[in-house]
């Protein structure tokens, strides 16, 4: 229906082509065909332009949008009415949102993505200062221009703190991706650490190309996670992120709005500190800008093309030139956009590659994406001798490395290794010391002033005194390091605990409620889904259990800071079910017809579980009985509705004496007399004892008559007063 709009003239503006449909509102780009200036027209959608409540929403954008002039908000030129359609005047963007920037091109790097952040902080800041609070942010409503410029739309579920009587609840709309908890909640009011916490999400969303919801399919699940459920860091999607972009986006997007950042301001403040200790020099705090006084823009002075343009360059000209290791701060890189393949081989293999002094991982070792630049290489494994050097990584290289590690020469316990292969800092010393050195877990390798010592625990009789540095590492666990100082004559013990590396595992299954063990621990209290953080890296054992399910045992690797996701289908067990009826019958399960009119065995396979078996023949009765299949052994059912079981009837009054009383079966008086043993045919049956004066206790009750029933039957009757 839009189409139809597509060439008409609406009050002076030729509509051109349709930009953008969303909820309630329709936009346009237009020309102004008496000033040929291209605007854009936002108008309500052609179905709710006869909603009063759209209405009001649609004039509340305008009224917000007329009290801000900022130049990262889109400007407003007009409110018009032509035939009963509104629609509002503003600011033509040559741009696109940074939605479709980012399904398009993927996550930001995130030195690209903090200048648009420090934007978008600017402008809400204005908004908030003006009284205006957003309350749908998100990438969709966030533009950028060709030449990086900001411009913040869609105002539409903005509200007016100056007027509380128009307040709209937050039922009414927004995203739910971006929205805050107190959001999600439904509260009337909220206020602007709300718009944070939005601006929080689509920051994360910028530099990591998703938000944290993964695998979640429902509406509900997405607002229990909202609300109760921590979300993982940025880094765990993008290694790259520095810790301290990680700490400023978990704080924006705290559950507790008291937790988050109080004001634009003091998030910007945050980012500009950041900013600073990175090393990004001219980095300036701006005052707190006022409220412009000056007439609504048609168009933009030059000047405020140009600025944002010089600093962009600036920024690009510090992280490619002047601070190339921003990109990975443990590294440096010649050229940071630039990448090259790496694989290093040792013989033994298992050993570990140190790059630039931290550990990268063990031989083989093979990494595709690798920054250029010069690098310090040490490869050591335990009772080998290590080797260091360096190496270049030139633009698109595929470097191929073989090492052969020279084993220790063989020592007996009570020769140590000696730790003074290098002369202590302090200087040659005349007398020894005794340095012991440990660590939890032990069996983890030593080097003292990088000479590779053994395995943990330590002990040295004769270290000579001085400065010494202690690195100690351990597959899984984090590099320790320490400078110590041994003085002369006195013992010298340390005690090192080392940090394991951990992971997150997202365990889901179909059907939910099972249990998990870890390498044969089970996880007590726990019961799918789950998330487990503190995983410790590596391989592990998972199994996962269910009542009537097979087990389900799996392999896994956990990865450092990095959310292993399962989704896994339990097995239900089979059992063998085998019924056989004679003559032949009707068989149902559970009420549904399985055979009609079987004479012969039927070998049915059903999952573990029980089952309402039921035999029918239309002339001799029917047979009914709830039974267990397990899957260890068949479950065989035979009806013979030919064979007649021998019963024992009898009858007593309420004082246990026994009576004489008519035997009725099935309705039919048999003409015998309690106490009376009959033959009666295989399949359930009514039975009631009649006497006069005497009224049965239970009524007429029902039994099953068959090989495995019981034989005798007693029934209770009382006198009639």
């Amino acid at each position: 229906m839009t189409s139809s709009f597509i060439g008409k003239v609406l009050d002076n503006y030729r509509i051109l082509e349709n930009l953008g449909v969303g909820g309630m509102g329709v936009v346009f780009k237009a020309m102004h065909i008496k000033l040929d200036k291209l605007v854009a027209l936002k108008m309500i959608a052609p179905g709710m332009a006869m909603n009063e409540r759209f209405i009001k929403r649609f004039q509340t954008e305008a009224r917000a949008l007329a009290k801000l002039e900022d130049p990262n908000i889109v400007a407003i030129y007009d409110l018009r009415s032509d035939n009963d359609q509104w629609f509002i005047v503003m600011e033509y963007v040559d741009g696109s949102n940074l939605f479709d920037k980012i399904r398009k091109e993927g996550a930001f790097p995130w030195q690209q993505a903090v200048p648009v952040l420090k934007q978008i902080l600017t402008a809400i800041g204005h908004a908030h200062r003006a009284g205006i609070i957003h309350r749908d942010l998100k990438p969709n409503n966030i533009m950028l221009t060709k030449n990086g410029t900001v411009k913040i739309t869609d105002f539409g579920l903005a509200k007016d703190q100056n007027i509380m009587a128009n307040s709209m609840t937050v039922a009414s709309g927004g995203t739910l991706y971006y929205m805050s908890p107190e959001h999600v909640k439904g509260f009337s009011f909220t206020d602007k650490r709300s718009d944070l916490y939005s601006i929080g999400m689509t920051f994360y969303e910028m530099i990591t190309g998703k938000v944290p919801f993964e695998n979640i399919d429902s509406d509900f699940d997405i607002r229990e996670r909202i609300i109760r459920k921590d979300f993982v860091k940025p880094s765990t999607y993008k290694e790259d992120i520095p810790e301290e972009l990680d700490a400023i986006i978990m704080k924006s997007i705290a559950k507790d709005p008291e937790k988050r950042y109080q004001s634009a301001e003091e998030m910007l403040e945050a980012i500009l500190a950041f900013e600073e200790k990175q090393g990004l020099t001219g980095t300036q705090r701006p005052e707190t800008p006022q409220k412009p006084v000056a007439p609504a823009r048609t168009t933009f002075p030059l000047v405020k093309v140009v600025i944002p343009i010089v600093i962009l360059l600036a920024v690009l000209y510090l992280l490619i030139f002047k601070y190339p290791n921003f990109l990975h701060p443990e590294l440096s890189r010649t050229n940071p956009s630039s990448f090259s393949s790496l694989h290093i081989k040792s013989r033994p293999q298992q050993a570990q590659i140190f790059l630039n002094d931290s550990l990268w991982g063990v031989t083989p070792f093979t990494r595709d994406s690798m920054p250029n630049g010069r690098y310090a290489l040490r490869i050591g494994k335990e009772s080998f001798k290590p080797i260091d050097t360096t190496l270049t990584l030139p633009t698109g290289a595929a470097l191929d490395l073989s090492f052969k590690l020279s084993p220790l020469p063989e020592m007996s316990k009570s020769s140590t290794p000696s730790i003074h292969s290098r002369q202590p800092l302090r200087g040659p010393a005349t007398a020894t010391t005794q340095l012991i050195i440990r660590s939890r877990p032990s069996g983890a390798g030593l080097w003292l002033n990088n000479q590779y010592q053994g395995k943990t625990p330590f002990r040295s009789t004769n270290a000579k005194p001085g400065n010494y540095r202690i690195r100690i590492t351990k597959q899984g666990f984090e590099d320790y390091t320490r400078q110590l100082n041994v003085p002369k004559g006195r013992k010298q013990s340390v005690e090192a605990r080392l940090i394991p590396f951990y992971g997150t595992l997202d365990v889901r299954t179909r059907p939910k409620k099972a249990r998990l063990w870890i390498d044969g621990k089970l996880i007590a209290g726990k019961s799918t889904p789950c998330i487990l953080d503190k995983v410790p890296i590596g391989q592990h054992q998972l199994k996962i259990a269910k009542n009537g399910f097979a087990e389900y045992v799996q392999e896994i690797e956990i990865d450092h800071s990095q959310t292993r996701t399962l989704n896994i289908t339990l097995k239900p067990l089979m059992g063998k079910l085998s019924i056989l009826v004679i003559p032949w019958g009707s068989i149902y399960i559970n009420n549904q017809l399985q055979e009609a009119s079987s004479d012969v065995k039927n070998q049915i396979e059903v999952p573990v579980g029980q089952y309402q078996i039921k035999i029918v023949h239309p002339t001799l009765g029917f047979w009914q009985k709830t039974i267990r299949v397990d899957s260890n052994q068949p479950k065989t059912v035979r009806v013979n509705f030919n064979q007649k079981i021998a019963v024992q009837i009898s009858a007593v009054d309420k004082a246990g004496q026994s009576i004489s009383g008519h035997i009725l079966i099935d309705g039919k008086d048999t003409g015998q007399m309690t106490p009376r043993e009959m033959r009666i045919r295989t399949g359930v049956h009514r039975f009631l004892i009649k006497k006069e004066n005497y009224i049965a206790v239970n009524g007429e009750e029902e039994f099953l008559i068959d090989t495995e029933s019981n034989p005798s039957l007693k029934f209770v009757l009382e006198k009639m007063e």
